[in-house]
């Protein structure tokens, strides 16, 4: 009996193991597909991406959301076309938007770390958690972005910041309403 109870719990350890791992592998494909639709910005691209890594974060939790970047990252690093336009390889982490794809493993981080705090269950409390996370993300994208281009930070707030500072406050809110209306069918679910 001893026996058939520790292989039931191996069991059970496994499945939880494979729902975690299928978790961060559907979260890095999110991030990847939201990273295809691009609108054409100079010299670093539009996308959905940050919506899509505000989700994953906000709805995985700190270990889980970050594992899912940090996958994103490496199946772009292995060759895989998930980043912006299709792109892979060390040039596009070295390149000009190379420090938002490092920020978005810090910004699910946070949003992550905000949904373990169980902000992630109001409106009013993830909003400005997810905010947070989004300026977390701009920091390696800018001082990767001033770096290479040696431009006066004017310059480099122009190009990497400011034509998505609208956009990017919309995906804050769409993301908050996605993941708390994600919690609040749960709970409806379970009544």
């Amino acid at each position: 009996m001893a026996r058939q109870q520790v292989l039931g719990k191996a069991a059970i350890g496994s499945e939880a193991l494979m729902w975690k791992a299928a978790l961060v592998l559907g979260g890095s494909l999110l991030v990847a597909i939201a990273a295809q639709i691009t609108v054409p910005f100079f010299p670093v691209p539009m996308t959905l991406q940050m919506l899509a890594v505000l989700v994953v974060g906000a709805a995985l939790g700190f270990r889980l959301g970050s594992l899912a970047l940090l996958a994103y990252v490496a199946e772009g690093l292995m060759g895989l076309p998930v980043f912006s336009k299709g792109g892979a390889g060390l040039a596009h982490l070295f390149g000009p938007s190379g420090g938002y794809i490092t920020g978005f493993v810090l910004a699910a981080a946070v949003a992550g770390w905000v949904a373990d705090r169980g902000w992630s269950q109001r409106l009013l409390t993830l909003i400005p958690g997810l905010a947070l996370a989004s300026i977390v993300l701009y920091i390696p994208g800018l001082l990767q972005l001033k770096v290479l281009s040696g431009a006066d930070w004017g310059q480099v707030w122009a190009w990497g910041a400011g034509p998505f500072l609208l956009g990017d406050s919309v995906k804050i809110v769409l993301a908050a309403l996605i993941v708390t209306g994600g919690w609040s069918a749960l709970r409806a679910r379970k009544r």
